[in-house]
């Protein structure tokens, strides 16, 4: 349970809201809520919501250092699938959630 509040209801229906811990374990890496993207189960692209308390935020994480916030998605209830890409926009990794 979070305790994120909204500025406005969602157009599309819900919210999804994703705690997202980032870390790098080698080289460097940097953390960005626009890497991130989501699509509904119709395969819409869901609006990337700027109001959430404690989003991630952006920038730089070293070896050995971690950064914690939140990313929030406005989208049709149900299934979705979250994108990641990396900092030249290119798809890194795909999750899958249930509806």
């Amino acid at each position: 349970m979070t305790t994120n509040a909204f500025a406005s209801p969602p157009k599309n229906g819900t919210y999804l809201l994703l705690d997202v811990l980032w870390e790098t374990e080698a080289g460097k890496t940097s953390s960005n809520p626009f890497y991130f993207s989501a699509k509904d189960a119709s395969g819409r692209k869901a609006d990337l919501s700027m109001f959430a308390d404690n989003q991630l935020g952006s920038g730089d994480v070293l070896p050995g250092d971690k950064s914690r916030g939140f990313i929030a998605f406005d989208i049709a209830p149900g299934a979705a699938t979250v994108m990641i890409s990396d900092p030249l926009m290119q798809e890194a990794a795909r999750i899958q959630i249930p509806g």
